[in-house]
């Protein structure tokens, strides 16, 4: 008789329903930004082809509440890595915010496009859902080469899904015309994908440019500024505020370098 092998003492792995009861507060948040994602394509996909008024005020039909939801899964998208600092992660939400980006950042901005005036005649009606689905690629490739990086570091590579998105919702506000926006979307899709680098804020910049952004959407829903200018400067804020807070912190160390070096200096007396 052969040898009874030695007993797996390796602890069973937890069910799905185990895994999820460990969701936190961050966890949440980052499924509130998949939810956000969900309402806005369920508005989008009941509106006809062609319907989205981009010159319109946000207050007019169903666009304003679209751009709001984008907006709040960008306000949550920024909030939930601070609350998982703060309260500590379950594990989950790394994947949790990689599926809920691909919702909110990916789908309702190729939607956006094919709904708009881009996507209304005989030839923007195919080339649209191409150039959607061109950038929806990206954002998926995007994703999955972040998701199996094992160095994040402190910036980005490329441009990240929500600035793209914020991106998109501006181009498209700013109605340029068909041919423009459909180049100008096909270029954001190829920004995701590109080898530029740029700095990644931290807690104290996602919250500012979460506040910002919100900012210009409710100055937009009040009919104080138009759709266009609100998403230029909501684009201006998602895309400086990285930059500006390393720029910042760099400042922050050179004058607390000098001040260590005068401290340190052996000083004569007078």
């Amino acid at each position: 008789m052969s040898a009874r092998p030695p007993e797996d003492r390796r602890p069973a792995a937890s069910p799905p329903l185990g895994q999820a009861r460990r969701a936190g507060l961050a966890d949440l948040l980052t499924i509130a930004n998949g939810i956000c994602g969900f309402a806005a394509i369920a508005l989008l996909v009941a509106m006809p082809s062609g319907s989205v008024g981009w010159g319109s005020s946000m207050v007019d039909g169903q666009l304003g509440l679209v751009v709001a939801l984008v907006a709040c899964g960008l306000t949550v998208d920024a909030l939930d890595g601070v609350v998982a600092r703060w309260r500590g992660a379950s594990g989950l939400g790394g994947h949790l915010d990689l599926m809920s980006d691909v919702i909110t950042f990916g789908v309702v901005p190729a939607l956006l496009l094919m709904q708009g005036p881009a996507g209304d005649g005989a030839v923007a009606s195919v080339v649209a859902p191409v150039v959607g689905g061109l950038y929806l690629t990206a954002v998926l490739v995007r994703l999955a080469a972040f998701a199996s990086a094992e160095d994040h570091g402190q910036s980005f590579t490329g441009l990240p899904t929500p600035p793209a998105a914020v991106l998109v919702i501006t181009l498209l506000a700013l109605a340029p015309g068909p041919a423009l926006a459909l180049i100008g979307m096909a270029a954001i899709a190829l920004m995701m994908v590109s080898s530029y680098r740029r700095p990644h804020p931290g807690a104290v910049g996602m919250v500012v440019m979460s506040t910002l952004a919100c900012a210009c959407t409710a100055a937009a829903f009040a009919d104080w500024i138009s759709l266009g200018l609100a998403g230029m400067l909501a684009a201006a804020c998602v895309f400086l505020v990285g930059p500006l807070e390393a720029a910042a912190l760099r400042l922050l160390a050179i004058a607390a370098g000098l001040q260590a070096a005068v401290l340190r200096r052996p000083w004569g007396e007078a």
